[in-house]
């Protein structure tokens, strides 16, 4: 399930972008 994976990634990302 790389999908899930990813998803959680996109989210970690965008919330240290958000910082």
């Amino acid at each position: 399930i790389q999908t899930l994976i990813f998803n959680q990634r996109c989210a970690f990302v965008q919330r240290l972008q958000q910082s």
